[in-house]
């Protein structure tokens, strides 16, 4: 049985599924719209490049491309993809419907009119060796992660957002602490989105990149940031016994005398 056609001339029919968190948007080339799954697939021009099997199973790339205008396209234009972002593609192959690729967005980028999303399949980053650890004076660990071992409950700082612009957010609650406390750590809305703090001064925050998710009148909360010096970790968190960095590394060689 031949395959049908949707928008894209000799594209055969398919389905997209994207999914970041609890919001998803579902597409299809075709020229109707398609209920599969409890989701609804409405009409878009959408295509996906060729998806090729080779022997490394972790990986297997695929670009998708979006018409510009794309409800999906424009939402990412002023903020970029935040979170993972999946995606599933099923084809339609007469009245069956087959799922032929499940993955995660890597990159995006525009393309004349085009949106072009690179994809991978979710078990590729299980194929990257992992980072060793190496000497150094800074503790490694991400604050709040396992290696870290606090809880950012523990540090956190709620608030309601009294304005924002770009980067700049005014929180009455962040005065509470001292200048600097935040630095380091990140803004979290209700919805979940949040942002790197790269400055704090009284209530005044500055943001790594502006959060359009971020409105005036929000409840935020805001977590205490760190330097990832032993005297932070001791005497802000009082965490010293999970500091992973080796602040007393000779500063010479002592076997040949060289820098280290």
């Amino acid at each position: 049985m031949p395959f049908e056609f949707g928008l894209r001339i000799a594209s055969p029919s398919a389905l997209y599924k994207f999914q970041q968190g609890a919001t998803k948007w579902c597409f299809t080339n075709k020229s109707v719209n398609v209920d599969f799954g409890g989701d609804t697939y409405v009409p878009a021009v959408v295509s996906h490049g060729k998806i090729e099997r080779t022997a490394d199973v972790f990986r297997s790339e695929v670009d998708i491309e979006l018409d510009r205008a794309n409800e999906m396209a424009l939402a990412f234009v002023p903020r970029g993809l935040g979170k993972v972002l999946s995606i599933t593609i099923f084809r339609i192959v007469g009245g069956d419907v087959i799922v032929e690729w499940v993955g995660h967005v890597t990159s995006n980028k525009w393309s004349n009119e085009r949106f072009v999303l690179t994809c991978n399949i979710s078990q590729s980053g299980l194929s990257k060796p992992a980072l060793p650890r190496k000497y150094q004076r800074m503790c490694p660990f991400a604050l709040y992660s396992i290696g870290c071992g606090l809880s950012e409950n523990s540090f956190a700082t709620i608030g309601t957002v009294y304005s924002t612009n770009g980067i700049a957010v005014v929180c009455n609650a962040a005065a509470s602490k001292p200048d600097g406390y935040f630095i380091g750590g990140r803004i979290k809305n209700l919805a979940g989105y949040q942002r790197l703090i790269i400055g704090h001064e009284s209530n005044n925050l500055t943001l790594f990149s502006p959060l359009s998710e971020l409105r005036d009148g929000d409840s935020v909360w805001i977590f205490a940031g760190c330097d990832h010096t032993p005297e932070t970790c001791s005497g802000k968190f009082g965490n010293i016994e999970n500091f992973g960095g080796q602040p007393w590394i000779p500063d010479r060689n002592p076997f040949d005398g060289g820098i280290l």
